[in-house]
């Protein structure tokens, strides 16, 4: 079992076993040694209900959706397009093909346009976190390593 943190909540963790997909919400303050085991990933959900699952596992780096699982390697690009003021679209494509795409509603704080050195927008969109690190290689190595 690999132990995800919460996205949009901090109190919030996730047991999942990327082998079967199952996963189990957990409270930080449940018998779950952190310190020991270690945080393997990040999970949100979506506007729409769907449940995005990054995480460290095998000697590798992945995304989730449901059954449907990319390996972020190098050959894998993301794109981000706003469609309306408030609406979103995260691509993954890899070899040009593509393997994902999902429609968001983008969230908006209010601490970014007060001090925009407090918070940055990928800290509150988690697929734009997402491109961020596959753009990224030092930014992907880091999260590996973390």
């Amino acid at each position: 079992m690999l132990i995800l943190q919460s996205f949009d909540n901090w109190a919030k963790v996730a047991l999942f076993d990327p082998s079967t997909g199952e996963l189990y919400w957990k409270n930080r303050t449940s018998n779950i040694d952190l310190h020991q085991k270690g945080i393997n990933g990040a999970i949100s959900r979506s506007s729409l209900g769907r449940t995005l699952i990054l995480y460290r596992h095998s000697g590798s780096l992945f995304f989730r959706v449901g059954n449907h699982e990319i390996e972020l390697t190098d050959g894998v690009e993301t794109k981000i397009e706003t469609i309306l003021f408030y609406l979103r679209r995260c691509t993954i494509t890899k070899d040009g093909r593509k393997l994902f795409s999902i429609i968001y509603r983008r969230h908006f704080s209010h601490l970014i346009p007060l001090d925009p050195t407090m918070i940055e927008e990928d800290h509150v969109d988690f697929c734009l976190y997402i491109h961020h690190i596959v753009s990224d290689p030092k930014k992907r190595a880091r999260i590996y390593q973390k």
